[in-house]
């Protein structure tokens, strides 16, 4: 943009926006530069709630509007009320009188509600019926009050009056491609339609049929992707009713099989989620079905709709035969939907059956250690959950045990390899430097790398059971095993612990920052590497243990804020809330007025209320 090309942004349905895309959209909105750029973003309040991305962006932004030199306008699109669709029906047939269009306006205010887009279809409704006509002699619009009044009377709201112009005024043809539509989501391709309706109607799909959708305003085209969606959610569920649920079923059936058969893969993976929708209207067991469900269940957590994910698992597990552990095959396929399905419950906090998912694995003989893994960090979460943190800590030890990685049980005998494990660390040779770092390669030998994991699961539950011996030990060893034997996912973490322990404990604030500094590093090396890891579980220690403590409490609300939302991409929800307590902390000593932050605080609790993560939450309580 610049001051002789201004430049316009029109974002519709935000809250559909990617946390990425939200980042962009801060960015571009702080950017003072962008003198002559203006963004419109549209959304449906009642789909964003208080801790909703968007909603955080919003009060981001408010928070910046006076310091980056740009202003924000938020407008709340109500319904017309009657004297406003009056006026709009004065504006549309060019009458002057108010009374003239009076009354009309009253029945299409009861019929709508004042919905401009059901005012705008009642309107046509009406025409359609010959109920509103123009005069080409006198050149005015006219209408039977009495006659509309009675007809739309039989109609009592706008889903009904939708159905009812639909099986009055279209054809077959018409009817079905709105009923197609309507089981391929909310938007969808040109050419996945045209692909179901060559298979079933044998020939291909008249392009009149498609511009008569548009015009009749029922579909409405989006031309940069060549995609189409409804005008309105309403026709979608008046296309619905135009047939009966067993049927709507069956038609669902038929065309997820069509497109199962039809699209690539990659094409499959973008319209996953419709696809496995579709295929779930069926009965019966079908590994291919099982398969659609797990890559939609694990494109739902990336995605943190750990509700979807769950419910996709469901399906898929219901898919598997009864025979799902004994054939190589089914059994990994089995693993993953029962491990994915664990870890969504969880998130859900659905524990129950997160529990049931965990067990069925664990009690397979055939089911290898690496893979069991998953739900033995489920299972600890569980524990935690449940605030039995000392039975998850010995199911941790008892884990460890198993892969060979054994810690003393007596308090005793921590405290004195305590002890020893301090000496060791005092050494200067404890703490890498940049060669050595660049030298380590990744971890590899399986028992170790489920040691590291399992050591790293335990840190919490011992945190909250006060064991600070144990938390010591397992963060010392887990940093020996790094220097030894190879990074790993892990790493990071214990060397932000331990840049604390060696700040607060023993008052070397130096090394401490140090150790915090290579976590992040290790990080930097992992992606380079292309280990997965979950960087949040990093960034809420440093930012805690390390930065908190060489930072201003105002410096740091950013920080914690983009862990927080890093953390729920992650679907690492025990982070998430953890940055929110220190977020709490941050913002009562950050000099806000203590209503707005007791505003913000009530909804961070609710949030970790939701998630029914009770030793977080009884934390934030006491702050």
């Amino acid at each position: 943009s610049a001051r002789f090309h201004p430049l316009v942004i029109f974002l519709d349905d935000i809250q559909w926006m990617d946390a990425s895309s939200v980042e962009l959209l801060q960015v571009l909105a702080l950017n003072r530069e962008s003198q002559n750029l203006m963004i419109i973003g549209s959304y449906r309040s009642n789909e964003v709630f208080a801790q909703h991305t968007i909603s955080k962006s919003l009060q981001y932004l408010r928070e910046r509007e006076n310091d980056h030199n740009f202003t924000m306008t938020e407008l709340s699109l109500q319904n017309l009320s009657g004297q406003e669709v009056n006026q709009y029906l004065m504006d549309l047939f060019e009458i002057t009188d108010p009374a003239e269009t009076e009354r009309l306006a009253m029945v299409c205010h009861k019929r709508t509600l004042g919905n401009p887009f059901f005012v705008e279809t009642f309107l046509k409704t009406l025409e359609e019926d010959n109920l509103l006509t123009f005069n080409e002699e006198s050149l005015k619009w006219s209408w039977d009050y009495s006659a509309v009044e009675h007809v739309s009377a039989v109609t009592q709201n706008v889903a009904g009056l939708i159905n009812d112009r639909m099986r009055r005024n279209l054809n077959e043809d018409m009817r079905y491609l709105l009923l197609v539509c309507s089981c391929l989501g909310n938007v969808f391709h040109r050419k996945t339609l045209k692909i179901i309706w060559l298979e079933i109607m044998k020939t291909s799909l008249p392009k009149h049929l498609l511009r008569a959708a548009v015009k009749q305003l029922f579909l409405t085209t989006i031309e940069v992707d060549d995609k189409l969606r409804f005008c309105h959610d309403a026709i979608k569920e008046a296309a619905v009713s135009l047939i009966s649920i067993s049927e709507y079923d069956q038609m669902q059936r038929d065309i997820g099989t069509i497109l199962n058969k039809a699209l690539a893969e990659d094409e499959k993976e973008e319209n996953i989620f419709v696809l496995a929708n579709l295929l779930n209207k069926g009965a019966g067991k079908d590994i291919e079905v099982a398969k659609l469900n797990l890559r939609a269940a694990a494109r739902a957590k990336e995605l943190s709709a750990f509700s979807s994910a769950a419910a996709f698992a469901s399906h898929g597990i219901k898919r598997l035969p009864p025979e799902r552990w004994d054939g190589r095959y089914t059994l990994d396929l089995s693993v993953e939907l029962y491990s994915i399905g664990a870890e969504s419950e969880r998130c859900v906090g659905n524990v129950m059956q997160a529990k049931i998912y965990c067990n069925a694995i664990l009690q397979q003989p055939r089911v290898s250690l690496q893979q069991k893994m998953r739900v033995h960090r489920v299972m600890i979460e569980i524990l935690e959950h449940d605030n039995i943190f000392a039975e998850a800590v010995d199911y941790c030890l008892d884990a460890l045990d198993s892969v060979g990685c054994s810690f003393p049980r007596k308090s005793l005998a921590q405290g004195i390899a305590a002890l020893a494990a301090a000496k060791q660390a005092k050494d200067e040779k404890y703490i890498p430097d940049a060669n050595a770092l660049e030298k380590l390669s990744l971890m590899t030998e399986p028992a170790r790398c489920h040691g590291m994991e399992l050591m790293h699961a335990a840190s919490s539950p011992a945190f909250f059971a006060g064991n600070k011996m144990l938390v010591f030990l397992l963060c010392s060893r887990r940093i020996r095993w790094t220097v030894k034997y190879g990074l790993h996912a892990t790493s990071p973490p214990a060397f932000a612990v331990m840049g604390g322990i060696f700040m607060h404990a023993f008052g070397d604030w130096e090394r401490g920052q140090a150790l915090a500094y290579l976590s992040l590093a290790m990080l930097t090396k992992l992606r380079a590497l292309g280990v997965k890891v979950s960087e949040p579980n990093t960034h809420v220690r440093v930012n805690f243990f390390i930065a908190s403590w060489t930072n201003p409490p105002r410096l740091m609300v950013k920080p914690y804020q983009d862990v927080y939302k890093a953390a729920l991409l992650h679907g690492d929800v025990d982070s998430a809330c953890r940055t929110l307590v220190n977020l709490a902390h941050c913002l009562l000593f950050a000099g806000k007025e203590l209503a707005t932050v007791a505003e913000e605080c009530g909804s961070y609790l609710q949030q970790i209320e939701d998630f029914k993560y009770d030793k977080w939450a009884e934390v934030f309580r006491l702050v």
